[in-house]
């Protein structure tokens, strides 16, 4: 590497009677004397010029302090806001300029870093914005203060701007290049001063003055010109005039050494408080008599400022982020930096003198690194990304970019390689890959890979007579158990289908190229079965797929149960375009629903109409609940020893405008799919209690109870006790006015949590009741578990009750043994005498059904209730 330090004007200095101090002053052979004595004049130092003719760094534009806008990067990328840090836009990249119009320019925001980019790679670019346009600096701003504002922000980069317009931006690299180069060109500059070498005195534009002893006796222009005096008036002056106020001890010590040994000396000092900094050559002599002091005066403000851009540069090199590494024109290693030894490993004596060929991994090929020189003997440049080894032995990715640093003739000199490590923006890259192709979740491909496959499979052209399937899975109450169990029970839930999917898919595949298996979102997958021989086979894999789900997970120290409904199209029967195909395996997985779910079925039209009208009542019943179209009917409920009413259910009733008065059959699954439910929730707890006071005021109906029904995201609240708390005390009634109904299957799908939340509903003192009993699989044992006080039978077990004998048996064996767990039956939908009369001698306690009464509106329950007579009341 080239030396730092400037080197030394003319020949060897030896030390002064004055001494060497920390100005710098040496003694040696350069005085003006001596050389008059030879008949030569001393040497010239660098930046003058004989008869006002510019002098080296004059001539090379180097007198001037380097500004910023000498060093923008030439590795900004302009980019969108909203931008994502991705593919091409990170290869060659430096540092992002990021606008709100990045094509025309306009709305600068601020820059974003490399590092930036690899910290937080899913974030658009506004948000890794790190220097905003209120920490610009100016294109004339010195490099000095650059690299001091740089410093200071731990080495990112800063943007430069002119009157609010975007100039470009400055990095440590940029600045180091920037540095490098006038580096060379200050070393050119050096060369060329040895020319003045041979200049007469008379004739140089060096400062030229005779001392008498300590007096000054001639001043010539130059020096006049360096003091901003008239030769005329520094006449006659003493010596110590020329230096300011602290320089000018050491100045006068030298002077005195060099006049009693009539030697010489070199110090540099400062002229005056405001004036430059001198550098003179001194030599003492006897000239007719009389003892001479001869001294030469050079301004070496320049030349400090210089070295200490060359010190700046040091520093930068050695601090940079990115490694550096400068070779000779042979490719021969000069320096590198400490970033280089961090990144490769090899520390500066490991690889001094060899070439980089020490870093080579064997990924590229000869044709790669001919083309590499080739574009650097052609351009002066080459950048590109390249695997390299480090002293470990692993290999390794780089940005890597070479500059040919050439001199005035066009010669190599040297070559300066920046690189860094793009290791951690490839292991980026890749995360933004899976994160835009793979579910996070479940690791399995999502949404836009599977629509990609589908189209890929689809353009093909397959064996004749193949089809291709595509199932589409949706998990059957998944949203009653996200409510209750928790979206954390739910992921594991998912997780685990997505590995049972994905395990019997793979061990159907027997060779083939394996089928795909998909998450498209929340609880929907999506499978695509390639080449089957005849439809029959989509269906078996289906049936497989649903047999495995149907097996218990175990999640969280509990055991659930989880099924699937399955919907499936062919194509080409179905469709030929993905869209279609997918929204066709959709209406078909919506029809096994409706069959009953957990089962599949395959596309037919009639589904696809369906399901359009579902649509559009989905939309109507949004429009009801915006529009207080729903209002709550009331059925009594009697005990059968005595016919005595002792209660009423509240139903929910939908007034439809066109179709009249609706049963929760047509719209409940629709309800429960809207978060505005909620509200509907609470004004029917409400109404209920409301209604439930008005009759027992108005009939004098003291003991009446109302049974409302409660959905699974309502029982799991876990502020339901308090909830209803304040309702009944709104209402102005006690708990035991007040039966909930929960279902069946609402308790198995957390039995540990439903036993939890009716511990603390028994606690408030109202009445729970188990509805639907006997459509799900539920045991006897689950009944012991949980505490509710009455258990009612689902209507399809009543209507056989008159001719089924087995159906007899398991009711009187559940009456009986609810009886010993303190446990009312009550018969549902009961609607003949025969109905009525077997319930009652199987152990029934109550009954509700149409032989009674229908449900009927709030106005309309007096009559009916004053005609079946109530229980003893109070």
């Amino acid at each position: 590497m080239p030396r730092w330090e400037r080197p030394q004007q003319g020949g060897p200095q030896k030390e002064g009677p004055g001494g060497s101090t920390a100005g710098g002053a040496q003694a040696g052979p350069q005085g003006l004397g001596r050389g008059l004595a030879r008949g030569s004049g001393p040497g010239l130092p660098l930046g003058e010029a004989a008869q006002g003719a510019p002098g080296p760094l004059e001539a090379a534009g180097l007198a001037e302090e380097p500004t910023v806008a000498q060093a923008l990067s030439e590795g900004l990328r302009r980019v969108g806001r909203r931008q994502r840090p991705e593919g091409a836009l990170l290869e060659g990249a430096g540092v992002f300029a990021v606008f709100e119009d990045p094509e025309a320019g306009e709305g600068f925001l601020g820059l974003a870093t490399l590092r930036d980019v690899a910290r937080w790679p899913e974030r658009i670019f506004a948000d890794l914005v790190s220097a905003g346009p209120e920490e610009a600096l100016g294109p004339e701003a010195p490099l000095a203060e650059a690299a001091r504002r740089l410093e200071g922000r731990g080495g990112r980069a800063l943007p430069v701007m002119e009157r609010g317009r975007f100039l470009g931006a400055v990095t440590r690299s940029s600045l180091l290049c920037a540095l490098l180069a006038r580096e060379e060109a200050l070393r050119a500059a050096w060369a060329a001063s040895a020319a003045y070498h041979q200049v007469l005195i008379e004739h140089s534009p060096v400062a030229v003055a005779v001392c008498e002893g300590l007096c000054l006796r001639y001043a010539n222009q130059q020096l006049g010109r360096l003091l901003g005096r008239e030769p005329a008036e520094l006449r006659g002056l003493p010596l110590g005039a020329l230096a300011a106020e602290e320089d000018r001890g050491r100045l006068l010590a030298l002077a005195e050494g060099c006049l009693g040994t009539l030697g010489g000396g070199v110090l540099e000092f400062a002229a005056g408080r405001e004036g430059p900094r001198l550098r003179g050559y001194f030599q003492a002599l006897e000239h007719a008599g009389r003892t001479l002091l001869c001294a030469t005066f050079v301004d070496v403000t320049a030349e400090r400022r210089a070295q200490g851009e060359l010190e700046l540069a040091r520093q930068v090199f050695d601090c940079a982020d990115e490694g550096f590494m400068v070779t000779d024109a042979q490719g021969r290693i000069l320096t590198v930096n400490r970033a280089f030894t961090a990144v490769t490993g090899y520390r500066p004596e490991e690889v001094l003198g060899r070439t980089p060929a020490v870093l080579k991994s064997g990924r590229q090929d000869a044709a790669f690194y001919q083309a590499m020189w080739r574009r650097l003997a052609e351009e002066g440049r080459w950048e590109g990304e390249i695997w390299n080894r480090r002293k470990s032995g692993e290999i390794y990715p780089e940005w890597l970019k070479i500059t040919a640093v050439r001199d005035r003739g066009g010669a190599v000199r040297h070559y300066i390689g920046t690189f860094y490590d793009i290791t951690a923006q490839k292991q980026a890259a890749e995360r933004l890959r899976r994160l835009s192709s793979f579910d996070p979740l479940t690791g399995l491909p999502n949404r836009l890979l599977a629509r990609a496959e589908l189209g890929r499979l689809v353009r093909e052209e397959g064996p004749p007579g193949r089809v291709h399937a595509v199932l589409f899975i949706d998990l059957d109450h998944f949203k009653e158990l996200n409510d209750s169990l928790g979206h954390g029970v739910g992921d594991q839930v998912l997780q685990i289908v997505g590995q049972r999917l994905e395990g019997t898919v793979r061990s159907l595949a027997r060779g083939r190229e394996p089928d795909l298996v998909a998450r498209l979102g929340g609880d929907e997958f999506l499978i695509l079965l390639r080449g089957l021989r005849r439809a029959a086979d989509a269906r078996r894999v289906a049936e497989q797929l649903l047999e495995r789900l149907r097996r218990p997970l175990a999640v969280g120290g509990r055991t659930l149960l989880v099924s699937a409904s399955v919907g499936i199209a062919l194509h080409p029967a179905d469709a030929e375009e993905v869209e279609e195909l997918v929204r066709k395996a959709d209406i078909a997985m919506y029809q096994a629903k409706q069959l009953g779910r957990g089962r599949c079925a395959f596309y037919s039209q009639e589904q696809d109409e369906r399901l359009r009208q579902r649509m559009s009542l989905r939309q109507q019943v949004r429009q009801a609940l915006r529009r207080h179209e729903f209002l709550l009917h009331f059925q009594p409920q009697l005990r059968l020893a005595d016919r005595a009413v002792v209660g009423v259910e509240a139903l929910l009733r939908w007034r439809h405008p066109q179709r009249g008065l609706l049963g929760p059959g047509a719209f409940l699954d629709l309800l429960l799919e809207d978060r505005a439910v909620e509200e509907l929730d609470r004004w029917l707890l409400d109404e209920a209690l409301a209604r439930l006071r008005q009759c027992r005021e108005g009939l004098g109906l003291p003991g009446l109870r109302v049974a409302v029904n409660l959905t699974p995201h309502q029982f799991y609240e876990p502020g339901l006790p308090g909830r209803l708390e304040r309702a009944l005390a709104r209402a102005g009634l006690g708990p035991e006015a007040l039966e909930l109904e929960i279902t069946e299957q609402l308790a198995l799908n957390d039995l540990e949590g439903a036993r939890r939340q009716l511990h603390r509903l028994r606690g408030l003192g109202v009445r729970v009741a188990l509805d639907d009993f006997g459509t799900g699989y539920s045991s006897l044992n689950h009944l012991r578990q949980l505490e509710i006080q009455a258990l009612k039978l689902d209507r399809s077990f009543v209507r056989r009750l008159p001719e089924d004998p087995r159906q007899q048996v398991i009711v009187r064996c559940l009456a009986e043994m609810a009886r010993h767990l303190g446990i009312e039956v009550v018969a549902e939908g009961v609607e003949t005498p025969q109905e009525e009369a077997m319930a009652r001698e199987l152990g029934c306690d109550l009954a509700q059904g149409y032989l009674y009464c229908p449900p009927v509106d709030p106005e309309g329950l007096a009559a009916p209730l004053a005609a079946l007579g109530a229980g003893p009341q109070g």
